[in-house]
């Protein structure tokens, strides 16, 4: 039996990095980063981040073991000095994001609107206050799967854009409203769609929406705006811009 949870330990691990953006010594630093004394409480956090009872228990267990593998100990012991910044966390089927503060450095901007820096890493800080959204808006974000991560990060801007603006899941659609619908996001793998009663500006992001939004029931936008964000060097002062003013439109 040693031998077979040997081989599924090593199989657990190998998937770490492709699954969650994160490899064994990356999930090591940033459990020791989280700052928590409890082992159920660090595992509690892991199943927060997306980790099943039974991954996050064993990825609990090897922490406190040093950073060895449970049943292949011959591996070393990971030195776990600071957390270092990661990828965020992508995983398959978590019931409710955590609560956290997704981080993303700013970067200047042309006219244009495109960047001229080097894509910024975005990285997931176990601190107060974050963004917690409910499991309905939980299930339309893991249709984004590798974008995930980058909704947050907008979605974050958004909160922050407009304090206390609320989020439901309406059909395919994640709706924002403060307190009148403004914003409505169609979550995809290939990019993130947000409606919105937008104004054309200088950045050349806000386009018209197209005529049927990509779903199985093929329905019509929410707004007649749309930008379309894949990369999250979008996410900037520009993006924040066009939140606000498609707030104020819809309120008018």
């Amino acid at each position: 039996m040693a031998t077979d949870y040997a081989g599924k330990e090593k199989e657990f691990v190998a998937s770490l990095g492709p699954d969650t953006g994160r490899d064994l010594e990356g999930w090591m630093q940033a459990i020791s980063g989280a700052g928590l004394a409890h082992r159920n409480d660090i595992i509690d956090w892991l199943r927060q981040n997306g980790f099943t009872f039974a991954n996050a228990s064993w990825l609990e267990r090897i922490h406190h073991n040093g950073g060895r593998l449970i049943y292949g100990n011959d591996e070393p012991a990971i030195e776990r000095t600071e957390a270092r910044p990661q990828k965020a966390a992508i995983k398959t089927a978590p019931p409710v994001i955590p609560n956290v503060t997704v981080a993303i450095p700013r970067v200047a901007t042309q006219n244009s609107g495109a960047p001229v820096s080097g894509p910024p890493k975005l990285s997931i800080v176990a601190t107060s206050p974050g963004i917690v959204f409910d499991p309905a808006v939980s299930e339309l974000l893991l249709t984004a799967k590798g974008l995930r991560p980058l909704a947050v990060v907008a979605l974050q801007e958004i909160a922050a854009a407009v304090p206390g603006a609320a989020l439901t899941a309406d059909g395919p659609l994640i709706m924002m409203s403060a307190p009148k619908p403004f914003l409505a996001l169609l979550p995809g793998a290939k990019a993130l769609r947000f409606y919105g009663r937008f104004e054309r500006d200088g950045s050349g992001r806000v386009a018209r929406a197209e005529p049927a939004m990509k779903t199985p029931d093929k329905a019509p936008p929410p707004f007649p705006g749309v930008v379309v964000l894949a990369d999250a060097r979008l996410v900037d002062d520009a993006f924040a811009a066009i939140v606000k003013q498609a707030h104020t439109s819809a309120h008018a």
